[in-house]
């Protein structure tokens, strides 16, 4: 036999549903058995008329059997087909009519008597689906499964003759080269008499099947694809799981997930074939393997299950610490009622015992404890039997558990963080599966947290309101839009732009704003930009994670600082005028970001992306000293002092830098060292000192007249008109054999700025371009730890500033 397939009641329903069992049949290699199920929802229908039958109710229910079946006969099949299958179902409903006067004569349901009636179902729809076979391969045939399933006389639930059954089998399908139908579900005693296999009883024909005649996997075919990682009530993001270990599924299959029942495919287990739960409406989809074999890089949790409608009974009592027998004695108590445990939990200290069992059985199981220990209860060695109802179970199952730690310390963190209390918790000895009881009432929300936890990874969303669409501003979206999967996939975070502005428009959306077409939606927006609305629309965005991302060199922007950070958003930004304002307004801002718990993060007001401020702030706050730094803190200047060569005119070099997007907006910041001033400010600060921009000494190093000019335009004038200013100070530093550097430096408790010509054995002569440099003298560090790199330039600017998002770590 090359394959057994088994179809299921939901796969069989209808005409159209058995079409695509005849489509998906064909596909197969023959010889090939296939176990079919009753139309859906017909064994339950049989149930019902046999309880009909006994008040002699059933003749309208029996009718409603035969016109079901009748309908699909006469959709799915052609005439000579119809013919036969017609007068075969006649057959089975005379049967049925038989059965029910019987049942109604005797006024007594027989075991006997109902496991005649619910064989009707598989045997109508074997007799069906082979037909529908074949009118594509001719050769198909049926087989009763009564002729080769023996079992014993318990008719309702049977045990089969597995040595006997595996005989028979092997000769009836010795001479099969074609497509077998068989019924599921039922067998036959010793004397024909027929008999049923219980729950999962066509799994369990399909099972003996395929483990009697060694094929390498059974397909099993029902109405989804495999099993899920979730309840998809519960949780829409559930997925289908590929790969399961029989010990996983098994597992699975206990605590609620009801594709497969585990006894009923153990002759395929004991064999090691391989199980393929697939979808007869999608036959394509992979659906999930199921063989011995855990996964190469199992993930810690594969799927989550649960239990519903439970109850706990606990036993306690100090009298039970270090008294041996306990646990027998409640085991015997419960199985002598027939009262099945679900879950069992245990105190390390022997004081108490917590047993989940169905609700149903929870006031019997009260009893029979009670009776079993109603000595030591009268007394008091064990306190009075408690109970606990409306409770659930669930289960956290995978291959990935065994030899991983703190995998219960997640559990009890993602659940606290929600409110959700755990009753009891429990792990298999195949640790594959820890279990937790909780309220009913957080069954659905404790699944959906736990797995959004272990199983989606669901990506956090950090969504960001982006000042400034300029140079840095640009540069930022473009750099999100490149990075930004490699960041999904790295930190487990997705970087969403619900706001953008520039100092006239603004663009605000809820739903995310894609970098790659931001530019384009903030030009064509007819909404004016506005700050405070800005803000107010970042409010209104419920999250922990929103970030104002400042990408400005605007005063006005530094306004809603300390407002955003007191309404819970962090703020990133590059602009340098808060942390180089006024201490009182600095001082004022790090209040409110303490207060709130907010990140105020500013790192690229140096630097670039150089780490620089962090460096100063790690020294002093893990007790180092520093004495002395010297930097340079200007990529402009560090650039326009390099390229100058006294050839091409000083002003022309200047407007290079700012197309370069090294300079300030207006480039006479930078050249009146104002902008390495506030840099100088932010570093002070940063080693603790309470400095001011007017404390900062600076040497005079432009003309009067440059220091006077007002604008952009108005500078640059005044730099081709003080063109030898410039080219002697080059000229008077190159007979020394020095190169121009803007060097700032801290010593004495003091801070200073200012153009200076330094030799080839100081330490900033190498430098070059845009490359900014710090040298710290400290306690630690007599030798000068140094820091150096590029320090500016828009893209070195904005990675700065993607680091410093990615620093701030409240929703991992």
């Amino acid at each position: 036999m090359k394959n057994v397939l088994k179809f299921g009641g939901s796969s069989v329903a209808g005409p159209s549903q058995i079409r695509c069992v005849v489509d998906i049949v064909r596909g197969y290699e023959q010889p090939c058995a296939v176990i079919v199920s009753a139309l859906g929802g017909i064994t339950d229908g049989l149930k019902n008329i046999a309880q009909k039958a006994l008040t002699g109710e059933h003749a309208p229910l029996v009718n409603e059997l035969r016109d079901r079946h009748q309908r699909v006969i006469n959709d799915l099949l052609t005439p000579e087909a119809n013919l036969r299958a017609s007068d075969y179902l006649e057959g089975r409903i005379a049967e049925v009519d038989i059965i029910c006067r019987g049942i109604h004569m005797l006024q007594e349901l027989s075991d006997r008597s109902l496991a005649r009636m619910l064989s009707f179902g598989e045997l109508v729809s074997s007799f069906i689906v082979t037909e529908a076979i074949k009118e594509v391969i001719p050769t198909c045939q049926r087989i009763d499964a009564r002729k080769f399933i023996l079992t014993d006389d318990k008719l309702m639930k049977a045990t089969v003759d597995r040595a006997q059954t595996t005989l028979e089998l092997k000769s009836i399908f010795s001479n099969i080269n074609s497509v077998a139908v068989i019924p599921g579900f039922i067998g036959a005693t010793k004397n024909k008499v027929t008999s049923t296999l219980g729950r999962g009883g066509s799994d369990y024909t399909a099972s003996l099947i395929a483990a009697a005649l060694d094929v390498q996997e059974l397909h099993i075919y029902s109405d989804v694809s495999g099993m899920l990682s979730a309840n998809p009530r519960a949780v829409i993001q559930a997925k289908n799981i590929d790969h399961l270990s029989y010990n996983e599924a098994f597992e699975l299959s206990h605590f609620g997930a009801k594709v497969l029942y585990p006894p009923a495919i153990q002759p395929a287990y004991e064999k090691n074939i391989a199980l393929l739960l697939k979808n007869t409406f999608d036959p394509t989809h992979p659906g999930t393997r199921i063989d011995m074999f855990p996964s190469e890089n199992p993930e810690i949790v594969t799927g989550i299950s649960s239990i519903d409608d439970v109850a706990m009974v606990n036993l306690s009592g100090i009298g039970m610490i270090g008294v041996t027998g306990y646990s027998s004695r409640v085991f015997n108590a419960l199985h002598q009622h027939d009262i099945n445990v679900i879950m069992i939990a245990q105190s390390c200290s022997e004081r108490g015992i917590c047993i989940a069992v169905d609700k149903g059985d929870v006031h019997n199981a009260e009893h029979a404890l009670q009776l079993a220990f109603e000595e030591e209860i009268a007394l008091k060695r064990i306190d009075p039997i408690q109970l606990e109802e409306n409770l659930s179970i669930v289960a956290l199952v995978g291959d990935g558990m065994k030899f991983r730690s703190g995998v219960s310390g997640q559990i009890f963190s993602q659940l606290g963080n929600y409110n959700i209390n755990i009753r009891a918790i429990a792990q298999g000895s195949s640790e594959s599966n820890i279990s937790i009881i909780i309220d009913s009432k957080d069954e659905m929300r404790a699944i959906k947290k736990l797995h959004e936890k272990f199983i989606e990874k669901r990506l956090a969303q950090i969504n960001l309101f982006v000042l400034g669409a300029g140079n840095v501003g640009t540069a930022f979206l473009n750099l999100l839009d490149k990075s930004k999967d490699a960041i999904a996939s790295k930190y487990g975070v997705e970087l969403t732009i619900c706001g953008l502005s520039n100092s006239r428009k603004m663009v605000l959306d809820g739903t995310g704003i894609e970098p790659e077409n931001a530019l384009e939606r903030l030009g064509r927006t007819k909404t004016n930009s506005d700050l405070n609305k800005f803000l107010e629309f970042a409010v209104s965005i419920h999250s922990p994670n929103r970030i104002l991302v400042d990408n400005t060199a605007s005063d006005a922007t530094t306004t809603i600082y300390n407002e955003a950070l007191a309404r819970g958003i962090h703020v990133v930004t590059c602009n340098k005028r808060m942390a180089s304002g006024p201490f009182e307004h600095y001082s004022e801002l790090l209040q409110t970001m303490a207060v709130n718990k907010s990140k105020f993060y500013f790192e690229t007001n140096v630097g670039a992306a150089l780490p620089m401020i962090q460096a100063l702030s790690n020294l002093v706050d893990t007790g180092d000293t520093v004495h002395k730094f010297q930097a340079i803190l200007s990529g402009s200047l560090s650039y326009i002092f390099d390229q100058y060569d006294g050839l091409t005119p000083f002003v022309e070099v200047v407007k290079e830098a700012g197309k370069l997007g090294y300079t300030e907006p207006n480039p006479q910041d930078d050249l009146s060292g104002l902008d390495v001033m506030r840099k100088m400010v932010i570093l002070g600060r940063a080693i603790g000192l309470e400095v001011e921009l007017e404390d900062v000494v600076k040497s005079n190093d432009l003309p009067e007249e440059c220091q006077q000019a007002e604008g952009k335009e108005s500078f640059l004038s005044t730099l081709t008109n003080n063109e030898s200013y410039f080219k002697a100070k080059y000229e008077n530093a190159k007979k020394e054999n020095c190169k121009l550097k803007y060097i700032a430096e801290y010593s004495n408790g003091k801070l200073q700025v200012g153009l200076q010509a330094v030799n080839q054995t100081h330490v900033f002569y190498t430098l070059e371009g845009t490359d900014n440099i710090l040298a710290i003298y400290s306690n630690r560090y007599k030798n000068p730890f140094i820091i150096r790199g590029a320090g500016a330039g828009p893209e070195n600017t904005a990675s700065g500033v993607l680091t410093d998002i990615l620093r701030i770590n409240s929703w991992k």
